[in-house]
């Protein structure tokens, strides 16, 4: 379990050039996904979604928005991506069920907005942590 924030690079180059952000964040809610985030994993959803935007400060209808959820996360957990830069994909719309790649949420009006970037992993990575919603502000 990574305990605290690395020091360096924001981001991290693949052998092929990519560059990846060196932090991600997923949005939660439900005690299962909760208790499992202060114990310091993220379990995979075959696959789990998530974004690079940066979620602190944020209240939970504008991740909604950002994110087109269902529902507004309650939670919010940051972890470094360097675990899962071997297993992230973007998926494509609706849910991962089109042939459309979305790296960038759209596909849901329903659900908001969309504009907030997403990837999918299928394997568990560690937290940094987990902060409650605190009037209404994620972390």
């Amino acid at each position: 379990m990574i305990k605290s924030a690395p020091k360096g690079a924001d981001f991290y180059v693949l052998p092929g050039g990519q560059a990846i952000s060196s932090r991600g964040y997923r949005a939660i809610g439900g005690e299962s996904n909760i208790s499992e985030a202060l114990e310091g994993t993220i379990s995979s959803r075959n696959p789990t979604y998530i974004t690079f935007d940066n979620l602190k400060g944020m209240n939970p209808q504008e991740v909604k928005s950002l994110l087109q959820l269902p529902k507004a996360p309650s939670h919010a957990v940051q972890f470094d991506t360097l675990q899962i830069l071997d297993d992230l994909s973007i998926p494509t719309g609706k849910w991962n069920t089109t042939n459309i790649p979305e790296p960038i949420t759209t596909t849901f009006h329903k659900w908001g907005k969309g504009g907030g970037t997403q990837a999918i992993l299928l394997k568990i990575c560690g937290s940094w942590g987990d902060e409650k919603v605190n009037q209404g502000v994620l972390y």
